[in-house]
């Protein structure tokens, strides 16, 4: 008998160091996870999760609405019906982009993939997805977009504002490359020759 307890406390004792060591990787890898069990209506945040949104572990309850309460009054509507139709078998995947409310107020953008799981009679039963806060990749998406239409709007001579363009390529973290209409290579910026291993 006690051994049994002994062996008892050792399994929970492991189980915790072990959900410890996931929350830890999880935090590192800034990557946010969340378990929606269908049948209960229950939801698991991550403390990471939470973190993303400015909330500590304990601040947020573990309900659906803290979810769908803090969508984007745009991406509401939109975002659950995704959700929706990836439960109900109308939608293969459920991989979305949206914004959730911060605890200071602001919005923050989320890369969201989610996988279905179903119980024995088929049906779905449990929804686990994890996010990622991609907000500083739109900030500088919406920059680099706000400088092209600079350059594109400007009356500078062409070789001028070709080379400011040609900047502004070879300063983003994405690789970019142009096609004539013989499908030719007439640019490909230093990320592209990195990942394409050519230049034009």
């Amino acid at each position: 008998m006690a051994e049994s307890k002994h062996t008892e406390r050792t399994n929970v004792r492991n189980t915790v160091d072990l959900t410890q060591s996931v929350d830890l990787a999880l935090q590192d890898a800034r990557t946010g996870l969340w378990v929606w069990d269908m049948q209960s209506n229950k939801v698991y945040f991550s403390p990471e999760w939470k973190r993303q949104l400015g909330y500590q572990d304990h601040e947020l309850r573990s309900r659906f609405g803290e979810f769908e309460e803090r969508l984007h009054p745009q991406d509401r509507n939109s975002i659950l019906a995704t959700l929706k139709a990836y439960v109900e078998g109308r939608r293969p995947d459920y991989e979305v982009e949206f914004r959730l409310r911060h605890k200071d107020g602001t919005y923050r953008w989320i890369f969201s993939h989610a996988f279905l799981q179903t119980g024995a009679d088929g049906k779905p039963c449990r929804v686990s997805g994890c996010h990622l806060d991609i907000t500083e990749r739109k900030e500088a998406q919406k920059e680099r977009a706000r400088l092209l239409a600079g350059v594109q709007a400007s009356p500078l001579e062409p070789g001028i504002a070709e080379s400011q363009l040609g900047n502004i390529l070879e300063s983003i973290s994405d690789g970019f490359v142009a096609l004539d209409k013989t499908w030719h290579y007439t640019y490909v910026n230093r990320q592209a020759a990195g990942l394409f291993g050519r230049s034009p």
